[in-house]
């Protein structure tokens, strides 16, 4: 049976295995990786690194501190017992949201003179300040809107009143048939 050479041009046969070398190197890298996971995981920082690194626990350096770094703030335990009062809230009291009210808001312009509307009367949208009216489907700020009427806007009256939101209410219908409730503040009656 004929030898192998080994020369510098044959490849190594797979029963040759590792260098010799890496028995030791690969052991030894092993060995460091682990002994420097361990010490980062439990070996404690040194007192200069806790100074130099700020942390919501620790004061600023030049302050005094109020607790040390591993202690926490600790609240009394709270256990109801039968005379143990708990406060009751008072019912919510109703409020208009300025944002949403069918008309402009307090202050942006004033009100239409109050003649007497009735049934049947043209009026003219008036005192919105350039905002314009909302028509609600309904009688009051909760209702959706269904359009809204420009300033100088002519409309006729076709029902109503009725009180809703702290305002008086009448139903009206523009030109093109639309109907709908709008505020009587502003309102102007046409002579």
């Amino acid at each position: 049976m004929p030898t192998e050479s080994r020369g510098p041009g044959r490849a190594r046969s797979s029963q040759e295995g590792w260098p010799r070398w890496m028995y030791f190197v690969v052991p030894a890298l092993v060995l460091f990786v682990v002994l420097g996971l361990w010490w980062a995981l439990f070996y404690p920082p040194s007192e200069s690194a806790q100074e130099t690194t700020p942390s919501p626990t620790r004061p600023v350096v030049g302050t005094q501190p109020t607790q040390g770094p591993t202690e926490q703030p600790t609240l009394p335990a709270f256990a109801p017992t039968a005379t143990t009062v708990l406060p009751t809230l008072p019912p919510p009291t109703p409020t208009q949201d300025l944002a949403e009210t069918a008309e402009p808001e307090e202050g942006e312009a004033e009100t239409a003179p109050q003649v007497p509307l009735t049934i049947g009367d043209m009026a003219t949208v008036c005192c919105t300040g350039g905002t314009g009216l909302r028509m609600r489907s309904g009688a009051g700020t909760g209702h959706p809107v269904v359009k809204m009427l420009t300033e100088d806007k002519v409309v006729e009256v076709v029902g109503g009143p009725q009180e809703a939101s702290g305002y008086t209410w009448w139903q009206v219908r523009d030109e093109v048939g639309t109907s709908g409730w709008v505020a009587s503040e502003f309102l102007r009656k046409q002579e």
